[in-house]
Order: structure tokens, then C-alpha cells, then sequence
């Protein structure tokens, strides 16, 4: 009789600690981290050359850890390092920002626009995350982000890890040559590239890969520095 009772009490024990640690956590002020940057890939970069238009919008998807049961606000700065010039490369960011209570994430949107400068130079708009009274920061590696502005073609950041078994090197002719093969550039983020156009990233991309790879065989073409682009085998 004994030790039943001695475990009843240990169990309402652990039972009340954690009720206590839960009600804790739930209590706890919540954080914002930014749900695909990190330390590691805290960039975004925007070429003007993928659209006719003077003017676009980027959108970065705030994460939020805890919950919320009416709207807050989340403090957004521009840091000093940044050479994008607001109401020149892109509009000036709102000093705060309101992530809707009831959902777990936000879109921050950036509105960039066109300048001339951006023919021959890339921009960068540096910014972070910052605590105020209504949130606090979520995953400290994940609160930095940065875009870069360009009207340049540019290697796509995923290329590396997504592009290679596809397209093989990475050039700037080759880009180019692979814009007029498929109608269209690349895709600016890897999660674009992953579903482009609705269709089968695996098949979409292999076809295309296939496609760049024929042209350079049958074609002698060198790139920027002058090397030879060989045709390579594509997955």
C-alpha cells in the first residue's frame, strides 16, 4: 500500500511540474526569426534582367516561435553596411511591421525599383530583426538577412546545389545561351526552381539540362574568359 501511494505522489508530481513548465513556455514572450535565412545563406539576390518591369516586389518569410492571440508588431532595421539606397534602389522599410495573431508566419515585403547604376554594379540591403515590447527574436542565427540588387545576369545561389548535375559549370555565356533555350531565366530562389511553373522539378529541369547540354556538343562556344564551354552530362 505503501509504495502505491509513494508512486501516486511522485506522478502528480511530475503531472503539476509539467503543467507548470508548459504553462511556462505558453507564456513565454515569442520570438521572430526569419524562416529561410541563416547565418550560413542570408541572401537573397534580384536581377532585373527576369522581368520587363521598372519596379518588384520580394517577399521574406517571417516565422514566429510561440503564439499570439491578437496582432503584434515586429521591429525591422536597416543596417549601416548597406549600399542599396532607399527611394533610389528600393522603398524606404517601414520601422515595424504587424504579424497577424492566429498564424505562425508573415510575408515581409520589399519594393525595389529600377536605377541605371544597376547595369553595371550590384546593390545590397543589408537588414535584421530587432526585439521590441510586442516580440522578441526567435533563433538568433536566423534574425540577419540580406538582398542584393542587380540588373546583371547572375548566378543563381542554389546553382551549386541544385543546378549542377543539370547544367555542369556555371558561365555567363552559358547562361545567357540557356535563357534563349528555355524562354525564360532561372528562377530566383530554390524553392521557385523546385516547382517551376507548376510543373515536375525533376522533369522540367532534366529536360532543359538535356536540351543545353545538345546545343554546347554540336555548337563551339567560349565563355566570358574565353574558355571553351564543353558539353558535360546531364542527370
Amino acid at each position: 500500500m505503501k509504495n502505491i501511494l509513494i508512486l501516486i505522489v511522485f506522478a502528480c508530481c511530475i503531472f503539476y511540474g509539467c503543467s507548470e513548465n508548459d504553462r511556462m513556455v505558453y507564456e513565454e514572450k515569442p520570438g521572430v526569426y526569419f524562416a529561410d535565412l541563416n547565418s550560413e545563406a542570408d541572401s537573397m539576390i534580384y536581377s532585373f534582367t527576369t522581368t520587363d518591369a521598372i519596379k518588384d516586389t520580394v517577399y521574406f518569410k517571417v516565422k514566429l516561435f510561440g503564439a499570439i492571440r491578437a496582432d503584434k508588431e515586429y521591429k525591422i532595421v536597416v543596417n549601416p553596411e548597406s549600399t542599396a539606397e532607399a527611394g533610389l534602389h528600393y522603398v524606404a522599410l517601414e520601422e515595424t511591421y504587424v504579424f497577424p495573431a492566429g498564424k505562425d508566419y508573415a510575408m515581409l515585403p520589399v519594393y525595389m525599383m529600377y536605377s541605371a547604376d544597376l547595369d553595371t554594379t550590384t546593390v545590397t540591403l543589408s537588414f535584421r530583426l530587432e526585439a521590441n515590447d510586442d516580440l522578441d527574436l526567435g533563433y538568433l542565427d536566423k534574425v540577419s538577412g540580406r538582398l542584393m540588387i542587380t540588373n546583371q545576369l547572375i548566378k543563381p545561389v542554389y546553382w551549386n546545389s541544385l543546378f549542377y548535375r543539370y547544367f555542369g559549370d556555371y558561365s555567363k555565356v552559358k547562361h545567357e545561351i540557356c535563357i534563349d533555350i528555355m524562354g525564360h531565366d532561372f528562377p530566383l530562389t530554390q524553392s521557385e526552381a523546385s516547382g517551376w511553373d507548376g510543373l515536375s522539378y525533376y522533369s522540367y529541369w532534366m529536360h532543359a539540362g538535356r536540351e543545353a547540354a545538345a546545343y554546347f556538343a554540336q555548337n563551339e562556344v567560349y565563355d566570358e574568359n574565353g574558355v571553351l564551354i564543353e558539353a558535360w552530362e546531364p542527370y
